[in-house]
């Protein structure tokens, strides 16, 4: 994962294939050597589960490697694991990264020491994407500017902030300066942190970004950084919107079948062939049942959503255990 920011001893000074003098310039990082790294990395620009499914997803600024990761043999091995599936790698492994097994000391390792500290296990899998604005993997320090970024990756990572999907996206300070020069980060013109202990920069539908400190400062920033870590392990053990209580399940457990069957007609009542909110469908059907059972919760509404989705009534996306970060549609032909 990326360094820690700071000014590089040295720059790499390469020529631009096909460009003329003029337009020669000092590339402010340094590719990875690996022929093979570079391959798994234009196969899948990302870490993790992919940007898209993740609900929550660490933008950095370049995926760091040794110089000589290809010759650590069993770690390289791990590496290529890791990027064909990161998702199986971290359920089957019990640790998210490659770079946390005994034997890897280079590039990348406090970053996700680091962010293992926030907690989450091998079920949030899933749930965590790692995408850098650099689209390659590098080595060494790096100063990056806008001109090394591509247009394609950095609208990707913008797609992933404005599509108002349910998802929690977090940043350093140095990745939103580089969003800000890169001008292809609309949403970012006048927006700044606010002052709670995980700051959001922005929020719209469902989606809020985040800037945190960087992973790899946590020793210059240590109390704030377990403060924000604390804060994004809350976001992963929110409330489960169907759980019931004790009075609720005893409750629920003498409706009929019929009563269920009305239930669940409401709940397709409020569905479309568009994406929904569940707490949106929830609310809805509860409203067009004014003879609904009584002491009958939401939380029980949506846990019937989750039964539809299971029956194959229903598609979703989201934590279903989660009323206003999951959405559901009528299931495509």
């Amino acid at each position: 994962m990326s360094t820690d920011g700071s000014r590089p001893q040295s720059r790499d000074i390469r020529l631009i294939e096909g460009t003329a003098a003029s337009e020669y310039r000092c590339r402010m990082y340094q590719p990875h050597p690996s022929p093979k790294l570079q391959d798994l990395f234009k196969a899948k620009p990302y870490q993790g589960a992919p940007p898209e499914d993740a609900e929550f997803v660490f933008v950095g600024l370049d995926a760091n490697y040794a110089a000589d990761i290809e010759r650590k043999e069993g770690v390289f091995k791990l590496i290529e694991e890791y990027h064909e599936d990161g998702v199986r790698f971290w359920r089957d492994k019990g640790h998210h990264h490659p770079f946390l097994v005994d034997g890897y000391r280079g590039s990348g390792r406090r970053y996700h020491e680091t962010f293992a500290k926030i907690g989450l296990v091998r079920n949030d899998a899933s749930r965590v994407s790692f995408i850098e604005l650099l689209h390659v993997p590098t080595v060494g320090i790096s100063e990056l500017e806008r001109a090394d970024f591509d247009a394609d990756h950095l609208d990707r990572i913008n797609r992933l902030i404005v599509s108002e999907q349910p998802r929690h996206i977090f940043v350093s300070s140095k990745v939103v300066a580089l969003m800000r020069r890169s001008k292809r980060f609309d949403w970012l013109r006048g927006k700044r942190p606010n002052f709670e202990e995980l700051p959001e920069l922005y929020k719209e539908g469902s989606t809020t970004v985040y800037q945190i400190n960087h992973f790899s400062a946590w020793g210059d920033v240590a109390e704030s950084m377990r403060v924000q870590a604390r804060a994004i392990l809350r976001l992963a053990r929110a409330i489960d919107d169907t759980k019931l209580s004790p009075a609720e399940d005893a409750r629920v457990a003498r409706l009929s079948q019929a009563e269920l069957a009305l239930i669940d007609a409401a709940l397709l009542l409020q569905v479309s062939d568009d994406w929904r909110k569940v707490a949106r469908v929830v609310g809805l059907a509860m409203l067009s049942m004014p003879d609904r059972p009584s002491g009958v919760p939401d939380v029980f509404f949506a846990k019937r959503v989750g039964l539809l989705v299971e029956s194959g009534q229903l598609e979703s996306q989201g934590d279903l255990r989660r009323m206003r970060f999951s959405e559901v549609r009528r299931r495509s032909a």
